[in-house]
């Protein structure tokens, strides 16, 4: 069934001028936005295949795919309207954040997996392959705080618009509480470095026994400056991601879109 031209109007009205926010939103902001949007339109959620906001969307799989859980159609007056309910947007933020940290794990085994495919063969023939270790580990680390921040940013939200009005819900403001706390641990240090610590070992690894397996050539000497470079990098992206600032940072921008 197509919509109406009064409805596509609206639509399109709203895509006008909003589609700058919705390209630039961040995770579960995207889907909650489009949500909002069809809840203001009445639309129901299978007549979207006939505008454009669609395809525009569908560049975001996982954000569609919550979405589509999080919506629930109700009968009012012989009309469909859509609702969203707190309960599944919650569950489906939750989701996304577990999400999140699968692709982690993801990471890291990547991590392992490519060092390992390279150490066995630079231990061969193409010891070369040594001093290529670094870069890839950069690109990894990269890739790993990207999903960390994310994660982070999700937790926060969940605390301020979930944890805060209902006590029954409280395991981000429990682990946001723990990771606040000042008192020396053994095991909090070794969870917060030891992730950096496995990235920078592999890429020092990389670089010491490159250097030791390659005879001096211009090659061997770019690769070495190159690698020098990636594990600088790899220690300022584990700076500039440091968890306490980046929860700090993160709560002020909810808190401000909460607000709102």
């Amino acid at each position: 069934m197509l919509l109406g031209n009064t409805l596509e109007n609206q639509l399109e009205h709203c895509w006008n001028s909003s589609i700058n926010y919705f390209l630039h939103s961040e995770s579960h902001q995207s889907y909650y936005f489009l949500s909002n949007l069809l809840i203001i339109s009445q639309c129901p959620f299978e007549h979207l295949t006939h505008i454009q906001i669609l395809p525009i969307f569908k560049l975001y799989p996982i954000q569609y795919h919550l979405m589509s859980k999080s919506i629930t159609v109700v009968e009012e007056s012989s009309e469909s309207i859509l609702l969203i309910s707190p309960e599944k947007e919650y569950d489906s933020i939750r989701e996304e954040s577990l999400k999140l940290m699968e692709f982690q794990h993801k990471t890291l085994t990547i991590q392992l997996t490519i060092v390992g495919v390279f150490f066995g063969f630079g231990f061969g023939k193409d010891a070369i392959l040594f001093l290529v270790v670094p870069p890839f580990v950069l690109l990894l680390s990269i890739i790993y705080q990207n999903y960390k921040y994310k994660r982070f940013r999700i937790a926060a939200f969940i605390r301020n618009k979930y944890e805060f009005k209902d006590s029954s819900l409280s395991w981000e403001t429990y682990i946001h509480h723990q990771s606040m706390d000042k008192k020396i641990n053994i095991t909090k240090i070794f969870l917060k470095f030891g992730i950096m610590g496995l990235f920078l070992i592999t890429s020092f690894l990389g670089l010491v026994i490159g250097i030791i397996n390659n005879e001096n050539s211009p090659n061997v000497i770019v690769l070495v400056i190159v690698d020098i470079i990636s594990i600088v990098c790899i220690v300022l992206i584990f700076s500039i991601f440091n968890t306490k600032q980046m929860r700090r940072n993160i709560e002020i921008y909810n808190s401000k879109q909460i607000v709102r």
